[in-house]
């Protein structure tokens, strides 16, 4: 399964490389919230809480519009059933979901610098933010992928994949939020793993159901 899953893997990287689609999609909507909440809302004089928040508001609603074709392209093209032909379910997910979250950090990691940057921001513990942004990252890769995987078999994908992705990234979302505002604003220079369980267990909940739901899903 491994081999299948990273050729899965390394087949979507091939193909995105190709087109751009998904990249080119995240960048533009992060780039445009992300400079008009810093030059025009003036983002710089609003609390620390609101400065957490905004940039994973952000990263979830460009990841959201990006990704929403993650399944939904192959079903367009009829490809999917030819590759679900040559490896099996799990196979398919660990894939999909390792090139999602390969471009999740890719895209996160870039962006919250930036931010950063932008705001002339002094991070008391870099290790505490980028545990953050891993997790974070883990959490949206191994919903969206699930949901993406769901909303494939309906009609109206992309609407309903922003619709009920809201609902169950939300307690990450705000987890995340949380421990942002620690990492960027806090004044601790160690990293306290106990805050962290939350979005551990909500990472590992959402990692079981996908490698174990999936199957039975598409088979239904």
């Amino acid at each position: 399964m491994l081999k299948q899953s990273l050729e899965i893997f390394w087949l979507n990287i091939t193909i995105e490389l190709r087109s751009r689609t998904i990249i080119n999609t995240a960048i533009a909507f992060a780039l445009s919230s992300l400079l008009t909440a810093i030059f025009a809302l003036k983002v710089a004089n609003a609390s620390e809480s609101v400065k957490s928040g905004l940039i994973w508001l952000i990263i979830l609603f460009a990841a959201l519009n990006a990704i929403s074709r993650l399944f939904i392209a192959e079903r367009e093209q009829k490809t999917l059933e030819y590759l679900r032909l040559n490896a099996n379910a799990q196979a398919i997910y660990w894939g999909k979901l390792l090139f999602n979250y390969s471009f999740l950090l890719l895209f996160t990691i870039p962006l919250i610098l930036v931010y950063v940057l932008l705001l002339n921001l002094s991070v008391p513990s870099w290790l505490n933010l980028f545990s953050v942004i891993i997790l974070g990252s883990l959490a949206l890769a191994s919903a969206t992928t699930l949901l993406a995987a769901i909303v494939a078999e309906s009609d109206r994908k992309s609407a309903i994949f922003a619709v009920i992705s809201v609902p169950v990234l939300f307690p990450a979302l705000l987890i995340a939020i949380e421990l942002s505002e620690t990492a960027l604003f806090g004044n601790g220079s160690t990293i306290d793993w106990k805050p962290f369980l939350p979005l551990i267990g909500f990472c590992g909940a959402l990692l079981t159901a996908g490698s174990l739901l999936l199957e039975s899903l598409w088979e239904a």
